[in-house]
Parts: C-alpha cells; structure tokens; sequence
C-alpha cells in the first residue's frame, strides 16, 4: 500500500508569489529526488504582507493566526509563511520590539502546534533575492551581486531594462534562484534566502 505523500501549505502575501512559490518549491523536490514523497498545495494568499503582520482580530480575517487556519483545513504535515520585510526587520532591530520572524513564529504555532511550522521574512522584499543572484537570475545583465535598495522592484526594472510584472516576471524569474542541498548551503550567502533554503529543506524533510 502506498506511504501518503507529506502535504506542505504555503502561505504567501502577494498574487506574484501564488504562482512562484509553489514553482520553486517543486523544483526543489525534483532535485531532491523527493517529488514522490511530498506535495506542494495551491498557497493561501493574505492581501499583503500587512494582513500577516497585523495583530489577530478574527472578525476582520486579519493575523497570521487567521491564514494558518486556513491552511490547516487541507490537512497539512508542515506549513511554510513567506512575507516581506518592508524594512520592518531593520525598524524593530533599532528598537527594542521582538523581532517579526520570531513574533510570527510565535503566533502561528499558538494555533498550529500540532505540525511542522517556518516563517521566512524575504528581506526587505523577496525581488531582494532576485538583486543578490543576479549574475544567475539575470545572466548577460549582470556580472556581480547587486545591492537591494527601498524599492527592489524598481532594480529589478532597471536590471530588465523595461517595467517589471510581477504576476509574469516574478516567476520567470524565480526559476532560476538556486535550490541547493543541505550540503551546498554555505554556498547561499543571501542571510534572508539561506533561511528559506534551510526551512525549507526541514519541511520537506530533506536528510
């Protein structure tokens, strides 16, 4: 009889992010040799990174608490939230405030204790990703790393030379985002991306 397959939700905040995720996601199983073990779930989509960060108020279907629950009604083994920074991880640092990663961390597996949860803050968006490997995912673009500024999707265009669509470009773009091993790991320097490399690979229970 056949071992069910390990069921992964993820939770995004942007329409971009409901088609590259999911894409990403496969491939990574694909090089892991682990596509017959695990299945990738459509995302739940919150409305932007702010309907995740903001404090739980169930009337309104606001909080991460929220969109946990909804993932948890397709029976998942494991749970991934993925939202941008904005350059709040950088606000809260200066301050004294806990940080949004662990707050959000937190807060899902208040209402999810019973499965494998990871929050990856893209920081300060996850176009940021795209910037730090450019000389991949802009081959004849770009020869070096380039920096993240405000507004990395206006880098981006600039990068592309023409406006950047996100339900397009986004994942286009994303297929060409390295997807290592745990033993290529070190190779990852990006600190926000190494930390989806990481979750990720304990998600889909990677050895």
């Amino acid at each position: 009889m056949p071992v069910p397959r390990r069921v992964l939700v993820p939770i995004v905040e942007g329409v971009g992010e409901a088609s590259a995720v999911p894409e990403l996601l496969q491939r990574w199983l694909a090089a892991l040799g682990r596509s017959h073990a695990c299945a990738i779930e459509h995302p739940v989509r919150a409305p932007g990174a702010s309907a995740l960060k903001h404090p739980h108020d169930a009337a309104r279907e606001l909080g991460i608490e929220h969109f946990v629950r909804a993932a948890l009604r397709r029976g998942p083994a494991a749970i991934l939230v993925l939202l941008d920074a904005d350059r709040e991880c950088v606000t809260r640092a200066s301050g004294h405030a806990e940080a949004l990663g662990p707050e959000l961390l937190r807060r899902a597996k208040a209402v999810a204790a019973h499965v494998e949860v990871a929050v990856v803050v893209a920081d300060p968006e996850y176009e940021a990703w795209f910037l730090r490997h450019a000389p991949r995912v802009f081959p004849g673009l770009a020869d070096e790393p380039l920096e993240t500024p405000r507004d990395c999707k206006k880098a981006v265009e600039r990068v592309l030379r023409r406006p950047y669509k996100e339900t397009i470009d986004q994942r286009l773009l994303t297929r060409r985002l390295p997807t290592p091993t745990a033993e290529e790991l070190d190779l990852i320097v990006d600190r926000s991306y190494g930390k989806l490399c990481r979750e990720v690979l304990r998600l889909l229970g990677a050895d």
